[in-house]
């Protein structure tokens, strides 16, 4: 991904000796736009057309468990684009903008939230601080999306929205007075 990593086992004068362990198949169709995330020897792979979580041995390429959360969509728009992990927990948002908690060892569903009712909106960015899932709201930012951007803390036991704020103020919220009366959207 992004991240820069201290690690020195591959460099420049090395890097040319790589050579493929395996390969694994991913769904046909749509945007694979996720960066797998590893841990402990395992990678969590994120198939969107078919909202479903694998998880995957990173040394030889063989599943470990799969769950296939739905719903299946055909609209190439949607696409996943992040999971966390903590505990034993892995925070995977479907393009249905909920968020699941799967058991990290099993891939079995411990629970899941609706973080919005509207069509178009969709499960950002997310992260866990101090025991909170920080999720924000992507493509809020098109005007088709009803709901405006914002980032939300929850529980990560039980799925519970803890706190919530809007990342552009809108009319009659603190700072909403800022915009010239330009409308919210």
């Amino acid at each position: 991904a992004w991240d820069f990593s201290r690690l020195a086992q591959i460099n420049t004068s090395n890097v040319a000796s790589l050579q493929l362990r395996w390969v694994y198949a991913m769904d046909e169709g749509g945007r694979q736009q996720f960066n797998p995330l590893v841990h402990d020897g395992t990678m969590f792979l994120s198939n969107n057309r078919t909202n479903t979580v694998q998880a995957v041995d990173a040394k030889t390429g063989e599943l470990i468990w799969e769950n296939r959360i739905g719903p299946v969509v055909d609209n190439l728009q949607n696409a996943t684009r992040t999971m966390a992990l903590y505990g034993n927990l892995l925070f995977y948002g479907a393009t249905s903008a909920t968020v699941h908690a799967l058991d990290a060892r099993t891939g079995k569903e411990v629970w899941a939230t609706k973080i919005s009712s509207y069509k178009d909106d969709k499960v950002g960015g997310m992260t866990v601080i101090k025991g909170k899932l920080l999720v924000g709201l992507t493509r809020c930012d098109d005007l088709s999306v009803q709901d405006h951007c914002w980032i939300a803390a929850y529980d990560t036991t039980n799925g519970k929205l803890l706190w919530k704020t809007l990342t552009i103020a809108d009319k009659g919220t603190l700072g909403g007075n800022t915009w010239g009366n330009l409308p919210d959207d």
